[in-house]
């Protein structure tokens, strides 16, 4: 067990490291850049048969854990570190991002928002105990139903190093509910290369007593193994405790696809087959998984047992003779109770020959088990998400710490007029931002060291990303408001939140300083794959799930991102 003052200096070398490889490099790099970087361009290259880092593995990053008391010492002085190394930033931060956004400059003092106590803080959540590892890639929450103060949120770890998922449970009456929280191995002994996690609730079930929560963990793959996709279910009794360890409800036949990349779990209804045969039940979670094979569902009809009801191949799939084509399915979202909105990806190693994906994005519709359209073609598409009502969706491009150069696009979905069946997604005139650029370009590579947060915390752009996630999140409980955060998950980029109202374009921009990672030289880069947000009251939680890292949680004011709170110079 390490002291409090062993981890203190232990983040001070590992800050001091850090700060030392950061360079002051523009996005796009140079031909000499280029050639330094092509080592570290073969390492991260997730396409290719081996896994990253040196032969031997990265050793440990930030502290694995600790006593619930030095937990709680050592948030308070990386908090007290990161306000003094940031407050700089954090006074500025509306002025540099209403300028960025074409707004007008702002009349409000940030030294008076300060004093009023709205400014951001930064919490570690401490690592299972006995942990060696943090190779996180994602994570999400379930909200207890007998008691709604109860939150559980899941994380993924693995990919190519292989690693355990892990589960917590904060209570949200306390006043920082994460200030002393430790993650819980789901099962200590089941290390493999897990790649993103989904959950679920069903509040209804057959002996009408018990409240269960799904999770669904996706397989990926390293050099030598492919780890299989599994379904977890926790039970929570009256008190709104979670009764038991969680149990395996199902495990994937990975045989049957290759090297998944994210899941999801969502009850797509009733699903019938050509011969009218019912395939799935509405009512119970139905499992869905992308990846290089293609996307799998597989539904149920009792919640025991799950078989495999629709398989979808990839579109203009990859290979020799098509280098650009589709490498893999990523995101994929619902709508409309109908359709699956699946993004895709090409290969990475396109940006070395300075080529265009040719990897389209999908309007699936599960229920005829057909392609209804393409769209996005030239996009490197890691994510995508429903936002607004429902009627938008934005891609996420970008995602890899050393490639750059795609705008994430926002369309509207358009019922047909012509009398055929279907939907279509159309680029929306109203993208996130005034003036962005809705072309893509070709993939670059970049140096993957981070850029650092005095860089880019005055010019966050939705055009120019390393996107890996992108998800909205209402900023009110009321389902009839109009506001919404949506969540930019950035590698070596800062992560953003995105403020928008009635549809329209952004109108106020939270870069989250020191969630763009950085690399040391004693344990490589430590960057973000995936994010959660958690509202409380007037209090905003965004859970980083950091690859090689402490998962991080940022928290503050709702208001540091209202415009009617945060008042605007008028002209």
């Amino acid at each position: 067990m390490r002291s409090l003052t062993q981890l203190l200096f232990l983040c001070c070398c590992l800050a001091g490291a850090a700060q030392g490889l950061r360079q002051n490099k523009d996005h796009h790099t140079t031909d000499d850049a280029a050639s330094a970087d092509e080592s570290l361009f073969d390492l991260y290259d997730e396409d290719i048969a081996a896994p990253p880092g040196p032969k031997e593995g990265w050793p440990h990053t930030e502290p694995f854990h600790t006593t619930t008391d030095e937990q709680l010492a050592y948030n308070k002085a990386l908090d007290a570190e990161f306000h003094m190394n940031n407050q700089e930033l954090m006074l500025s931060w509306q002025h540099r991002a209403n300028v960025n956004i074409g707004n007008q400059e702002s009349k409000t003092n940030p030294h008076n928002l300060l004093q009023e106590g709205i400014r951001i803080h930064r919490t570690h959540i401490a690592r299972p105990e006995g942990a060696t590892t943090g190779y996180y890639t994602g994570v999400t929450h379930f909200r207890h139903v007998n008691d709604p103060n109860l939150i559980t949120f899941l994380f993924s770890a693995g990919r190519h190093d292989g690693g355990s998922n892990t589960f917590l449970t904060i209570d949200t009456t306390e006043a920082n509910p994460f200030s002393t929280a430790q993650e819980t191995f789901l099962d200590e002994d089941d290390v493999s290369t897990y790649t993103w996690v989904s959950a679920y609730t069903q509040k209804d079930t057959h002996n009408g007593s018990s409240i269960l929560h799904y999770a669904l963990f996706s397989g990926g793959s390293n050099f030598l193994y492919v780890g299989p996709s599994k379904l977890y279910v926790f039970e929570e009794d009256s008190s709104g405790a979670l009764r038991r360890e969680p149990q395996v409800l199902w495990v994937e036949e990975y045989t049957q696809r290759q090297h998944a990349r994210m899941c999801l779990l969502e009850d797509l209804g009733n699903i019938y087959d050509d011969d009218d045969s019912l395939v799935s039940m509405k009512g119970q979670p139905d499992i869905i998984i992308t990846g290089t094979g293609g996307l799998d569902i597989y539904s149920s009809l009792d919640g025991n047992s799950w078989h495999l009801t629709r398989t979808l191949p990839l579109v203009n799939q990859v290979n020799h003779s098509n280098p650009a084509g589709t490498a893999a399915f990523m995101g994929v979202t619902p709508i409309q109770n109908r359709y699956l909105v699946i993004s895709s990806r090409a290969s990475w190693k396109l940006a070395r020959e300075n080529e265009l994906p040719d990897a389209p994005c999908l309007v699936y519709d599960y229920q005829k088990d057909i392609v209804v359209q393409t769209f996005s073609w030239g996009g490197q598409s890691m994510s995508v998400a429903a936002i607004g009502d429902g009627s938008q969706i934005l891609l996420g491009n970008g995602g890899e710490a050393f490639i750059i150069g795609q705008p994430n696009l926002l369309y509207q979905i358009q019922e047909r007029t012509s009398g055929e069946d279907g939907i279509d997604l159309e680029l929306s005139d109203v993208q996130l931002f005034k003036g962005e650029s809705t072309l893509y370009v070709p993939l670059e590579r970049v140096d993957p060291t981070p850029d650092s947060s005095s860089e880019y915390y005055s010019t966050p752009r939705s055009d120019i990303t390393k996107t890996r996630q992108v998800k909205s999140f209402p900023l009110l409980d009321d389902s009839s408001s109009s506001e919404e955060i949506v969540l930019e998950v950035n590698s070596a980029e800062t992560c953003n939140l995105y403020y928008r109202k009635n549809e329209d374009y952004v109108s106020m921009i939270l870069p989250l300083p020191g969630s763009e990672g950085y690399i040391s030289e004693f344990h490589g880069g430590v960057y973000a794959r995936g994010g959660d947000v958690l509202m409380l009251g007037d209090k905003v939680f965004v859970v980083l799930a950091n690859y090689n890292g402490n998962n991080t949680v940022y928290s503050f004011d709702s208001q540091w991102l209202r415009d009617e709170d945060v008042s605007l110079a008028e002209e």
